[in-house]
């Protein structure tokens, strides 16, 4: 089982107001094993709240992740991602639809002697924001991420045995911020 809860608050300095976003998933997690190699997914329902002052709406939708893990060596792993989330809103007069695909590519080393591995990660997502009803109109965003940093580990030896340690726990991706349609 998975559950996770984010929240993003956005100010529209400019238009004098601000935009506050919660997720709440929940759904299952489950991992299969091929020596090297780790093949992960998640499935999961996914509301939301959506502030946009004065206004609120409530949304609902899901989310799927799939995830290649590959051990080149116990210490240094390569990980393939891809996932689909899609969220429906009851907006005044009309329905917002957001999908949003994403894939990417990870690396992970883990120093020698040292509970601290590495990371590099490249990810592209793809958001089309669609409205219906009267209001009709669509908008499509992209958004490419690079990040670095460091993972502090207890209690395990490697990277390999760390991911067969349990779940992995890896989060859900909350796609980008929604743009000014209405």
């Amino acid at each position: 089982m998975i559950g996770q809860y984010t929240f993003d608050q956005t100010e529209y300095s400019d238009f004098g107001f601000e935009s506050t976003l919660h997720n709440y998933y929940a759904g299952l997690e489950g991992q299969y094993f091929f020596n090297n190699l780790t093949l992960y997914g998640q499935l999961a329902y996914r509301g939301s709240h959506w502030t946009i002052s004065p206004e609120s709406y409530d949304g609902s939708g899901y989310a799927v992740t799939a995830r290649a893990r590959y051990f080149v060596t116990p210490d240094w792993s390569v990980t393939a991602k891809a996932a689909y989330d899609f969220q429906k809103y009851d907006v005044i007069l009309a329905d917002l639809e957001q999908s949003t695909w994403t894939g990417g590519l990870r690396s992970d080393y883990r120093l020698p002697s040292l509970p601290v591995s590495l990371f590099g990660e490249l990810t592209y997502a793809r958001n089309r924001f669609e409205i219906s009803g009267g209001f009709g109109g669509a908008e499509e965003q992209s958004e490419t991420r690079i990040m670095a940093g460091f993972v502090y580990s207890f209690g395990t030896k490697t990277l390999l045995d760390r991911d067969r340690a349990g779940a992995s726990l890896d989060p859900f991706e909350t796609p980008m911020q929604f743009p000014l349609l209405f």
